[in-house]
């Protein structure tokens, strides 16, 4: 049974683990496997540090292991501060089992009990088609493009795909 749940600094191993399993079999993602360089340590303080600042970092959990996470960071300035950027990561595995959907379904419920949060935004590479579907699905538009903005390898490009949430006030 998956468990849906905010995390805690003392995830910080599971999470690191998690995240190199992602990287390790996704080509939709920006960071590469070898770019990805965290410490338990360090990871732990990245957690406090984003709970701190009022952001959400929820985890996907299937007996004790995480295989999805989300993460949301609120605008930091006064005219951004009713919106906030999601990045999505669900292990290979795990993925369209719907637990995408219970991750974004739990923020969606959670920013709609913050008072100032009114706009959800994501941004997924051209091509990942599951993943959009999902965004879709749960309500998401897409708002616009940036051309050209992934280089996968020298002359192989893909748009990177601006989507946003409005909540219902």
């Amino acid at each position: 049974m998956v468990q849906i749940r905010k995390i805690k600094p003392e995830d910080a191993k599971g999470l690191i683990k998690h995240i190199k399993a992602v990287l390790e079999n996704s080509t939709f993602t920006l960071t590469t496997l070898e770019e990805f360089q965290s410490s338990e340590d360090s990871q732990r303080q990245w957690i406090e540090n984003m709970q701190k600042q009022g952001n959400l970092i929820l985890i996907a959990e299937n007996e004790g292991e995480i295989i999805g996470d989300l993460l949301f960071i609120r605008g930091q300035k006064k005219r951004n501060a009713h919106t906030g950027e999601l990045a999505l990561g669900v292990q290979e595995q795990y993925r369209g089992k719907g637990i995408g959907r219970q991750l974004l379904q739990s923020l969606i419920i959670w920013a709609k009990g913050q008072k100032s949060i009114k706009k959800l935004c994501l941004q997924v590479i051209e091509g990942n088609d599951p993943a959009i579907g999902l965004y879709k699905k749960v309500g998401f538009q897409e708002e616009g493009r940036l051309k050209n903005q992934v280089m996968f390898s020298k002359g192989k490009y893909a748009d990177m795909i601006n989507m946003s949430l409005f909540l219902d006030s």
